[in-house]
């Protein structure tokens, strides 16, 4: 595990798929991890900030959710504050790729930005994301900000394309929705504790999923807001390179 500091914040990430598994802000978690993430720690629905490469959820041809999440990334450069992961990794049409994963802490905010490079021969394609678990109280109502008037992919109702017209999304069990082409940051609040701002550049969609069942171990304790790519798959020709971020901040 590399651990990252600032004077009043945390970051701990892991190796094993260039995972953040903790991001503390003033004392305060704002990453689900479940219990059992160490016992199974490339399991991407138990928490943390997973890479999801070279394919979000099932929109292609692979593996669901892509593999390198569950593959080691080479630590190549690094300092008190940030860390930068390298990884190898083949699309689903069987190129090669080189990823890197630039983790970077603030005061009260996180920056995760991830560059694939086409190093091959061929044309690259491919859908991604930043599976980023939100802690959150089960107990609290909690809404998300940013998506009003946004159109959405609805996986509950089979990716029937609509609208959002509710200037707040209530969290509740069973979201799984992928909003397109979002301009503007999306927030998450929750009762008088500060939001948390989610921001992104290069990444077009934004995907919010909670579990649709609850089990008396995690008691739904997250919600997730994803930076994806899925609409329009990325093409890349040999030699270019595809730049994706997401900013986390407690404001």
């Amino acid at each position: 595990m590399i651990t990252l500091s600032t004077k009043s914040d945390l970051v701990d990430v892991q190796p094993l798929g260039a995972c953040v598994t903790s991001w503390q802000t003033g004392g305060i978690e704002r990453i689900f991890l479940h219990p059992e993430f160490l016992a199974n720690p490339g399991a991407t629905t138990l928490g943390g900030v997973p890479v999801l490469f070279p394919q979000f959820g099932e929109f292609g041809s692979g593996a669901i959710h892509g593999t390198v999440r569950s593959e080691f990334w080479a630590p190549i450069e690094g300092g008190e504050n940030y860390q930068v992961f390298q990884h190898d990794a083949i699309t689903c049409n069987g190129v090669k790729c080189q990823l890197s994963l630039l983790v970077r802490l603030l005061t009260n905010s996180l920056q995760l930005e991830l560059k694939v490079e086409n190093v091959d021969r061929d044309t690259a394609e491919f859908t991604c994301g930043l599976h980023t678990f939100l802690m959150r109280d089960p107990e609290l109502p909690g809404k998300i900000y940013g998506l009003f008037c946004n159109r959405y992919l609805d996986a509950t109702n089979a990716l029937q394309t609509e609208m959002d017209t509710d200037f707040s999304l209530a969290v509740r069990a069973g979201l799984d929705r992928v909003y397109l082409n979002v301009q503007r940051p999306v927030s998450f609040r929750q009762g008088t504790s500060k939001l948390v701002e989610v921001d992104q550049k290069g990444f077009s969609d934004v995907v919010v999923w909670t579990p649709s069942v609850v089990s008396d171990e995690d008691e739904a304790g997250f919600v997730c807001i994803e930076a994806a790519q899925i609409q329009n798959p990325v093409t890349l020709q040999p030699g270019e390179t595809w730049t994706g971020s997401q900013t986390l901040t407690v404001r």
